[in-house]
């Protein structure tokens, strides 16, 4: 994909400088990407979201990336290329570039939970010419996440991030519970009950 056609908008909520012990430099980053089934970007786990850390002292970026009809993986090189723009720009945000953390909701966890999985992947340096140091995420939150292929099959995330043939050989490789190894960052993962 070329991301130059993208629609996907990274919006910042940020605090300024004001010279304080919190703007050392030291401060955390969290890049928040909203759900949705990766048809829709959900407004209530966007900004919500940014301002409730950034009432915590974290600066929060929200990325509305590309759903369907954008296909695999558009949205995952969006995510990428986002949180390497954070990292080359950590200073002028306030955070360090060795403390971005990755949140995502439903969809936007299983998109989070790419980044956390799949940060190697040789299609980061095809695409987008980026070093897998550059979208490694130091932290993970992934909140209620779609995790399995298998476990989803009865809804519309895969579908609409994969197309009609969603049950191609990309399926292993998204089935994020199959692909977990030890150079994850560390992760916290929750759900609800109802």
């Amino acid at each position: 994909p070329d991301l130059s056609h993208s629609q996907a908008t990274l919006t910042a909520y940020a605090r300024d400088p004001v010279g304080s012990v919190a703007d050392s430099g030291q401060r955390w980053g969290v890049l928040i990407l909203p759900g949705g089934g990766y048809g829709v970007v959900a407004p209530a786990e966007g900004e919500p979201v940014a301002l409730a850390f950034l009432a915590a002292g974290i600066q929060a970026f929200v990325l509305e990336y590309s759903v369907a009809p954008a296909r695999w993986p558009q949205a995952f090189l969006e995510a990428a290329a986002a949180l390497a723009f954070l990292k080359q720009n950590a200073a002028r945000y306030g955070i360090s570039p060795h403390r971005i953390a990755v949140c995502g909701f439903s969809a936007g966890g299983h998109l989070a939970g790419c980044l956390s999985n799949l940060w190697g992947d040789p299609l980061i340096q095809q695409k987008l010419g980026l070093a897998p140091t550059d979208v490694r995420p130091d932290a993970s939150i992934l909140c209620y996440p779609v995790i399995s292929v298998a476990l989803s099959a009865q809804g519309s995330t895969f579908p609409n991030l994969l197309g009609d043939d969603w049950r191609s050989s990309d399926q292993v490789k998204l089935s994020l519970d199959t692909s977990v190894t030890v150079a994850n960052p560390p992760a916290f993962l929750w759900c609800t009950w109802e």
